[in-house]
């Protein structure tokens, strides 16, 4: 016989909570599986390019935010950031000590100042020449938040 496959469910908040204790690992194994899961959904797409940067994966992180972004924008505004105040500004200080300056770097600082609500740090951290298809649903919700 066939092998069967099991499918996963977890919680909509474990990777969050994973991700929130320094478990960046785990929370990226629950997030890969919940973007399986909700393919139109930006929510777990984040989650995961959190826990991808949170583990040092920067490149993978960017991709995954970019398509987050692009698909649902407004995802940046409905994740609950409590707890997660920590990972955020160790993010945010990682992707500022980053000695080259590009816009993949500018896009990953904007985000993390969406998920903090400083959408007037946002507009200022998104670069001008970044006319991907991401960074224009980006300004787009930075212009309606401010």
């Amino acid at each position: 016989p066939a092998p069967t496959l099991h499918q996963y469910q977890y919680a909509q908040q474990e990777g969050w909570d994973w991700l929130s204790k320094d478990h960046a690992r785990h929370a990226l194994d629950i997030f890969a599986v919940q973007v399986q899961q909700q393919l139109h959904s930006g929510i777990p797409r984040i989650g995961f390019s959190l826990a991808a940067a949170s583990h040092g994966e920067l490149e993978r992180a960017t991709l995954s935010m970019r398509k987050a972004v692009q698909m649902d924008a407004m995802a940046l505004t409905e994740i609950n950031t409590n707890g997660l105040e920590t990972v955020l500004e160790k993010l945010t200080d990682k992707y500022r000590n980053i000695a080259y300056s590009n816009q993949d770097r500018s896009f990953m600082l904007a985000t993390l100042a969406c998920l903090q609500q400083d959408y007037d740090r946002a507009q200022s951290l998104l670069n001008n020449h970044d006319h991907s298809a991401s960074a224009l649903a980006l300004r787009k919700l930075i212009n309606l938040k401010i």
